[in-house]
């Protein structure tokens, strides 16, 4: 019987199969179920084979407009004295060196999953290089004409920074700060993967739908996926709607068990995973008590369903064969029997 650790590490490694395959992955599960242990330990695994990744935080969705720069000189010189990565005077945020600084502060203690980070800078500080983009994708998204731009004041020239959407000057909503962040972000690392001739990136998001409407939510991984063609994503989600109107991903849902060990299969949004589907798995994952009313021949159906799963999306180990070895079969059902051959013979 596997404890919490070996269930994380055995997760991590069947995900890193999926993702170097060109898999897309969406992970869903309760707070208790290792989720972040598990992206960590992916990010970690990747910067160890030096193959491009790239994280973002479920608290990297702030986007102070104060801290906007809007001409080149003004964004170099607030840039200037950071001598690991400085180019003509201000930082090269293409180089190497700096992205390694974003991803190793955001997996340190201080910072993963507690405090938002972009290395020994600001998030913001990339919006004045990718700013007609993240216009752009503001227009195509949310269908809004969205500006960041110096208000001006009669008495002293240049006043606050302000916010325009639709020419009307509001105030940056959670929402939009969430989108404007992670557009920002995924810019830079697409600008980055061009500058360095990086073909691939895997990259992960945690809680992809924090602070977003059902609506944005249901349209975030499908938009995502036009822009981007060239990245693989790893996703977290508490949310039906991102899962009922995204395609071409392969969906893991994490139960952990009382005695720690971490139950998990790979589910293809190809096979049918529709509306019914979707709702039974949530109803599985999140709600305790329709858990508990489960029969112990329901959770035998369960069983053989996610060990046909594995053995269908080519992720059956060592592991899965020894579980499945324990299953009784002369005490199961005519209908189980049925798929525990099919699953042994496949």
């Amino acid at each position: 019987m596997k404890n919490y650790a070996e269930s994380v590490n055995q997760i991590q490694k069947s995900i890193i199969q999926k993702l170097d395959k060109g898999h897309n992955i969406v992970l869903i599960g309760d707070n208790s179920s290792g989720k972040s242990d598990i992206l960590k330990k992916i990010v970690q695994e990747y910067l160890e084979r030096k193959e491009q990744i790239y994280y973002i935080d479920a608290v990297n969705r702030k986007f102070d407009i104060t801290k906007v720069t809007f001409s080149a000189r003004v964004f170099m010189s607030v840039n200037r004295g950071y001598g690991n990565y400085l180019k003509n005077g201000g930082v090269d945020f293409c180089k190497e060196e700096f992205m390694q600084d974003v991803l190793n502060i955001r997996l340190d203690q201080e910072h993963f999953n507690i405090q938002d980070s972009f290395a020994f800078h600001c998030a913001e500080q990339l919006y004045h290089p990718v700013q007609k983009e993240v216009e752009q994708m503001c227009k195509e998204f949310m269908n809004i004409d969205f500006k960041i731009s110096r208000g001006y004041t009669t008495d002293l020239g240049i006043g606050n920074t302000v916010v325009l959407v639709n020419g009307n000057e509001v105030m940056l909503s959670n929402g939009y700060q969430a989108l404007v962040r992670i557009f920002t972000e995924l810019l830079y690392v697409q600008k980055y993967a061009r500058e360095n001739e990086i073909d691939r990136v895997v990259v992960i998001i945690d809680e992809v739908d924090k602070y977003l409407s059902p609506f944005y939510t249901a349209k975030i991984f499908p938009y995502l996926q036009e822009q981007f063609p060239q990245f693989i994503w790893c996703l977290t989600t508490h949310s039906k709607d991102l899962l009922k109107y995204a395609s071409n991903f392969t969906l893991c849902p994490l139960v952990q068990e009382a005695d720690g060990n971490v139950e998990y299969e790979f589910i293809t949004s190809e096979s049918d995973l529709g509306e019914k589907q979707i709702e039974r798995i949530f109803s599985d994952l999140f709600f305790e008590e329709e858990r508990a009313k489960t029969s112990s021949n329901n959770e035998i159906d369960n069983q053989l369903r996610r060990f046909l799963n594995l053995k269908l999306s080519e992720a059956w180990d060592n592991g899965c064969e020894q579980e499945f070895s324990e299953i009784p079969y002369e005490e199961l059902e005519q209908h189980q029997k049925l798929l525990y051959r099919q699953i042994k013979e496949w």
